[in-house]
C-alpha cells in the first residue's frame, strides 16, 4: 500500500513539475485593460479569445484572465498575455498594483476602451482613464533608470515607425521568438560584463519593432517635434480602442443626426489626444468583427515584436487604425480643414459634439384632440351630402336637437304595413345649411340619425 502511494505521489509530482516547466517556458507579457462598464471590453476580449477553450465572463473590481499567443503555422502556444481588467469602478484603482507594478511594467501594455455609441462622452472617458493610469504609475515611484528606459522605449517606437512594405513576407512567430531570445541573452551578457543597467537592447530593423519590414515611411526627429506631440508620454505603450464602431453608420446618423463631418471631427480630436501621449488609435466592432483581429495582432506586435503588416487606415469611418508613430499634426490638420463641423482647433469638444436631450425615436409628439361637437359642425355639410346620396334625412346638429322641446313618444301600437316605407327626403327648397331635425314621431328618422352619427364617429376613429 505504501509503495502504491509512493508511486502515485511520484506521478503527481512529475505532472506538476511538467506543468510548472511548461508555464516557465512560455514568454509571458502583461495587458492592462481599462474602460467604463459596458463600453465593450469583455466582448472585445471574447473576440481575442475565440480559439481558446476557456471563456471570459464579466467580473467585479479587478478581473484576471489570459490570452494564449499561438504560432501562425503550427498553432502551438508560444506565449501568454496576462489580462487584468478593471471593471469600470474607479474606486478599485488601488488594486492596480497587482496588475501593473515595477516588476512587470517593462513587459506591459495598456489598452484603454471608450464607447463609440455615446460619442459626446468620448473625450471625458478617455482623459479620465489616461489620468487614472498616469496617477497609478506615479504612485509606483519607479527608479529613475526604469522610468527613463520605459519612456524611451515608447518614444523610440513613435520616432522610428516605418510603414510596412507590401512586399514584406512576415516571419512566423516561433522563429521570431527564438531570434528575439537569442538577442536578449547576448545583450544581457554584454551589459553584465561592463556593469551597465540599461536593459536589453534590440535591433529594431531585425526584430520588427519599427512596424514589421518597413519601407522607410516618415521618420520623426525628436528635436523637431512640435508642441502637442509626445508631450505627456507614459511609461507603458498605450492603445486606445473605440468599441462599437458599427454604430457610426446606423445609430449615430439615424437617431442622433450626427453628420459625417462630426464623425470626422471626432476622429481627428481623438488622434490629437493620442499623439500627445504617443498612443495608437483603433476603431473596433466586436458585433461585426471589425478590426478585432487587427487589434489583437497589433497588441502582440507591441509586446512580442512580431512582424506586423497592416497599414494605417483613416478613410473607412468604422475601421480607423492609426498605429503609434504614423500620425502627425500636419496630417490631422489637413483632414481637419476638410470637415465643416468645426473650424476652431481649440474649441471644446462638448461644444461641437453635444449631448442630446433624448433620442428622437423616444420623443412623442402629443396632439390635442378636437372637440367632438366642433368636429361634427365642421363636417356637417359633408354628412348632409352623404345623407342625400343615401336618401336619408340630413343629420341634425346638437344645437337643433337642443332647440326643440322634447315631445312624448307615441306608444300607440301600429298596424303592420303592407309595403316598406320610403325614407323621407329633404325638399329641394331646403337650404344646404339648414339644421333639420328628425321628428320624434318618425322612428326611422331617429334611427337614421344615430346610424349616421355612429358611422361618422367610427370612420374618424380608424
Amino acid at each position: 500500500m505504501a509503495v502504491e502511494d509512493k508511486k502515485q505521489d511520484g506521478l503527481w509530482r512529475s505532472i506538476l513539475q511538467a506543468a510548472a516547466h511548461h508555464g516557465e517556458s512560455l514568454d509571458s507579457k502583461n495587458l492592462l485593460l481599462l474602460g467604463d462598464r459596458n463600453c465593450g471590453k469583455t466582448t472585445l476580449l471574447q473576440r481575442f479569445q475565440k480559439n481558446q477553450e476557456e471563456s471570459l465572463t464579466k467580473g467585479i473590481a479587478l478581473d484576471y484572465s489570459y490570452l494564449n499567443v499561438h504560432d501562425d503555422q503550427t498553432d502551438d502556444v508560444l506565449g501568454r498575455m496576462h489580462v487584468w481588467q478593471l471593471e469600470g469602478e474607479r474606486e478599485h484603482t488601488d488594486l492596480l498594483s497587482f496588475a501593473l507594478n515595477e516588476e512587470n511594467i517593462e513587459s506591459s501594455i495598456a489598452v484603454l476602451c471608450v464607447d463609440m455609441s455615446e460619442p459626446w462622452e468620448l473625450e471625458e472617458q478617455l482623459m479620465r482613464w489616461i489620468e487614472l493610469l498616469s496617477a497609478h504609475i506615479n504612485s509606483l515611484r519607479l527608479p529613475s533608470a526604469v522610468q527613463q528606459r520605459c519612456r524611451k522605449a515608447v518614444e523610440d517606437r513613435f520616432l522610428k515607425y516605418a510603414e510596412p512594405s507590401p512586399d514584406h513576407i512576415p516571419r512566423h512567430k516561433a522563429s521570431f521568438l527564438s531570434l528575439s531570445k537569442k538577442k536578449e541573452d547576448e545583450a544581457s551578457a554584454e551589459h553584465s560584463s561592463v556593469g551597465t543597467d540599461d536593459g536589453p537592447l534590440q535591433d529594431e530593423e531585425e526584430l520588427g519593432t519599427g512596424g514589421g519590414g518597413g519601407e522607410g515611411g516618415e521618420m520623426h526627429s525628436q528635436e523637431a517635434l512640435p508642441v502637442g506631440v509626445l508631450d505627456s508620454v507614459l511609461e507603458v505603450p498605450v492603445v486606445v480602442i473605440a468599441c462599437k464602431s458599427d454604430v457610426i453608420e446606423s445609430t449615430l446618423a439615424q437617431e442622433y443626426h450626427i453628420s459625417d463631418d462630426m464623425i470626422d471631427y471626432i476622429q481627428q480630436h481623438l488622434r490629437r489626444i493620442c499623439i500627445k501621449y504617443g498612443a495608437a488609435l483603433v476603431y473596433c466592432s466586436p458585433a461585426k468583427d471589425i478590426n478585432c483581429t487587427l487589434a489583437k495582432d497589433y497588441v502582440e506586435h507591441i509586446l512580442y515584436g512580431f512582424d506586423f503588416v497592416h497599414k494605417a487606415q483613416v478613410s473607412e469611418r468604422e475601421a480607423i487604425f492609426v498605429p503609434i508613430g504614423w500620425d502627425s499634426l500636419e496630417k490631422i490638420q489637413l483632414e481637419f480643414d476638410a470637415q465643416r463641423a468645426c473650424n476652431d482647433v481649440d474649441a471644446p469638444f462638448s461644444s461641437v459634439i453635444k449631448r442630446p436631450s433624448k433620442k428622437e425615436s423616444e420623443t412623442l409628439e402629443l396632439a390635442d384632440a378636437e372637440d367632438f361637437q366642433a368636429f361634427l359642425e365642421k363636417h356637417k355639410s359633408t354628412i348632409e351630402k352623404i345623407d342625400l346620396v343615401k336618401g336619408n334625412s340630413p343629420a341634425p346638429t346638437s344645437q337643433s336637437l337642443a332647440s326643440e322641446p322634447a315631445a312624448p313618444l307615441d306608444t300607440t301600437p301600429t298596424k303592420p304595413r303592407a309595403e316598406p316605407s320610403t325614407p323621407a327626403t329633404p325638399t329641394p327648397s331646403s337650404p344646404a345649411g339648414s339644421s333639420a331635425s328628425p321628428s320624434v314621431d318618425n322612428p326611422e328618422a331617429i334611427h337614421n340619425f344615430f346610424q349616421n352619427l355612429l358611422g361618422s364617429s367610427a370612420s374618424q376613429s380608424k
